[in-house]
């Protein structure tokens, strides 16, 4: 049972990934507004809003041009999938 719970956290991180690239690669492409753009939006912003909160708890994030939060996100993601995949 415990391995079966471990393969769908996987699969679910997995998921996430995709999606938070797709939505970084419609980023670079301004003015788009499709539904398939708002799906993107509407799945990845619950998993990016908590990061956004912690990160604008510091200021150098704040100011920064880039979007910290993504980056930390995915980080993240990763870190879970390395400790699944170890454990």
């Amino acid at each position: 049972m415990t391995e079966i719970v471990r393969r769908i956290a996987l699969l679910l991180l997995d998921g996430i990934s995709i999606l938070l690239l797709v939505r970084a690669i419609l980023s670079w492409f301004p003015g788009g507004g499709s539904r398939f753009e708002e799906i993107i939006y509407n799945l990845t912003e619950p998993v990016l809003m908590p990061f956004r909160r912690l990160m604008s708890r510091f200021r150098f994030a704040r100011t920064f041009p880039i979007d910290l939060s993504f980056l930390v996100c995915l980080l993240t993601i990763q870190l879970l999938t390395t400790l699944l995949l170890r454990y």
